[in-house]
């Protein structure tokens, strides 16, 4: 088994089975782990970085989200991360932004049908 930040990163990730949600939520992957996952280009890590998107993610959510961490975000903090996700989609006018956005709300919405965990792998 190897360790998530030090294999792939930064992504972000849903689960696809509880026991692959606790495997993530522990710092771990291996072939066992099921999971979708969207990569994040380092152009639009930039561009959120710049216009505090992890910042304002981690004030609303009220979790840790920084470098090298794994943090897990599930059930009402889902909810509120959902309703962000919206308003910054709609701030921003970068496409490549607007289409990672797009692919982050299908996640938790997904996450949220499911009861599983988000876990951002920054």
């Amino acid at each position: 088994m190897k360790r998530v930040i030090t294999s792939i990163r930064p992504i972000i990730a849903v689960p696809l089975d509880m026991e692959s949600n606790n495997l993530l939520q522990g710092g771990w992957i291996d072939e066992s782990v099921k999971f979708r996952w969207v990569k994040v280009s380092d152009q639009v890590s930039k561009y959120l970085n710049e216009n505090l998107f992890y910042y304002k993610l981690n004030s609303l959510c009220d979790s840790f989200i920084g470098d090298f961490e794994e943090d897990d975000l599930k059930g009402e903090k889902l909810l509120i991360c959902q309703k962000y996700l919206h308003e910054f989609q709609e701030y921003t006018s970068n496409t490549e932004v607007k289409v990672f956005l797009s692919t982050l709300i299908s996640f938790v919405q997904s996450a949220i049908e499911r009861n599983v965990s988000v876990f951002f792998i920054l």
